[in-house]
């Protein structure tokens, strides 16, 4: 028995045995500078407070006052960065990211990389986006330093791209914030003779502004840009506020006069059913939330979601009349809205998985990336049919 644990022991790690399972937080920095957001050429997008104050927080200091007594789960979630964007053009054939997390990891069903990393997508525009890298960091710090994209790894990218020598072509990179953690502090890292530029410009001005659950936020993508609201800003090339509350969407009226304050908002999606209808407060909350959204903004779109499958309703009938009793109120208010104010949308929650839908979700309630996947595509073209009926 002695021998046996001796034995074991000694075993190899599987970090040992496979390069690509090893994180990549190495501290050499001869080859690269690090600046911070604030450098010129950098833009930061998606987090309110990073407007008003440079802070990584999706609140500004005075909705983080007002929901501070309505419901203070709020403020902390709103703590967390999910939607954020860094977005720039350059020519480095490196990029790292230096990072302070408030926390590491603790999630059981999501990675340590879609809740406390970044991931990075390349183009030569914003429309040419393809991921090429994400933060491999040790999840039990709260602090790490790491390349994301290595000089081999571009040049494969602009040779495939059939970009030209020279001095290095131009990139468009868009890196997105963890969806489930504060972020303190983050620098970037490119090549020492580098430059930055501003990034390409959206296909529209204005934004998307989503508010909603933990589905919403991003529960459970493997990494950011794998949510459907990542996908969707990244698809339609739109400046993007995601306002999922874990646990927390409730259709307080204090959270429709903060959708409401945002500046030139393209289009409104009211994603927040499924935590509504387990607190018993989606009836009470759907229209006067939409009417107090219509106040300050009479004619841009709004979109209600109902909830996506739900398993345990398919299996048990009682749940499953619940559920589709829920799913009638929310498509009968869209309907009276959308005849006396306008512009107000409805999109059937349960066409947004496809029919066998079981192996769709990490925890038979939050999607995995095939089931966020799903959810975007099938999103996608009633969105830029409204954005283009309105704009038109």
């Amino acid at each position: 028995m002695v021998c046996q644990r001796r034995e074991e022991e000694s075993m190899p790690s599987v970090i040992q045995l496979d390069s690509n399972m090893q994180g990549n937080f190495t501290y050499e920095e001869e080859r690269i500078r690090f600046v911070p957001l604030e450098e010129p050429g950098i833009r930061v997008s998606g987090l309110l407070g990073y407007e008003e104050d440079r802070s990584f927080d999706r609140l500004t200091g005075k909705y983080r006052e007002i929901l501070k007594g309505v419901n203070p789960n709020l403020v902390a979630l709103g703590r967390e960065t999910a939607g954020g964007q860094i977005s720039f053009r350059s020519n480095t054939t490196s990029l790292w990211l230096r990072v302070e997390l408030e926390n590491p990891p603790e999630l059981y069903h999501m990675t340590a990389c879609g809740q406390c990393g970044f991931d990075c997508y390349v183009g030569r525009d914003r429309r040419d986006l393809l991921f090429l890298g994400v933060t491999r960091f040790d999840i039990t710090e709260k602090a790490y330093q790491c390349e994301v994209l290595s000089p081999d790894t571009m040049a494969a990218f602009c040779a495939g791209r059939q970009e030209g020598a020279g001095e290095g072509p131009v990139n468009e990179f868009l890196i997105n914030f963890p969806l489930y953690c504060h972020v303190r502090r983050v620098e970037l890292g490119i090549d020492r003779d580098a430059f930055l530029e501003p990034p390409s410009p959206y296909e529209r001005e204005g934004s998307l502004v989503l508010y909603g659950t933990s589905i919403t936020q991003g529960a459970c993508a493997s990494r950011p840009g794998l949510c459907y609201a990542g996908i969707l800003a990244r698809k339609l090339n739109l400046e993007t506020y995601n306002f999922g509350f874990s646990g927390n969407g409730l259709g307080e009226p204090e959270v429709a006069d903060l959708l409401a304050e945002i500046k030139n908002p393209l289009l409104f999606m009211l994603d927040y059913a499924a935590n509504a209808m387990v607190h018993g407060c989606l009836e009470p909350t759907l229209e006067p939330f939409i009417r107090r959204i219509r106040k300050s903004h009479p004619h841009v779109p709004v979109v209600a979601v109902s909830r996506i499958p739900d398993v345990f309703a398919a299996l048990d009938p009682k749940k499953g009349e619940a559920f589709d009793r829920q799913f009638r109120f929310h498509r009968d208010v869209a309907a009276k809205l959308k005849k006396e104010l306008g512009e107000v949308y409805f999109i059937d929650g349960r066409e947004l998985f496809p029919k066998d839908c079981w192996e769709l979700t990490v925890d038979a309630l939050h999607p995995t990336d095939v089931g966020f996947s799903s959810m975007a595509d099938r999103m996608l073209a009633e969105i830029r049919e409204i954005l283009d009926r309105n704009i038109c």
